[in-house]
């Protein structure tokens, strides 16, 4: 759901909900497989892309045409609100490409 959230007064609640939108969301980028493992409910990211209207039949009116908005996404930031702590992964040891002793001096 796109939200617009309208800053306010209120140290307490700095942004207030103004309404928004609900939007279909593709994103087929090389770390789309990563970040569809991390992504959760609710957390806040920010994503660049190309909107466009989609037209399809309904399916609980068969012959009825209907629409919504759909976005392609180029890019997808994980804003750091609400995160607590960050855990990496160790380097993955595979084949000799990764240890510089077997690599030939050039």
């Amino acid at each position: 759901k796109y939200d617009r959230l309208i800053k306010t007064q209120d140290p307490e609640r700095p942004y207030e909900d103004k309404g928004g939108f609900w939007v279909d969301i593709s994103y087929w980028g090389r770390d789309a497989e990563a970040l569809s493992k991390l992504l959760q409910k609710g957390m806040r990211v920010r994503i660049e892309g190309e909107l466009r209207i989609d037209v399809w039949e309904d399916k609980n009116n068969p012959g009825q045409m209907t629409s919504g908005m759909a976005l392609t996404a180029s890019l997808i930031t994980i804003m750091a609100q609400r995160v607590d702590a960050v855990l990496l992964k160790k380097p993955q040891q595979s084949g000799a490409h990764n240890n510089p002793a077997s690599q030939p001096d050039i």
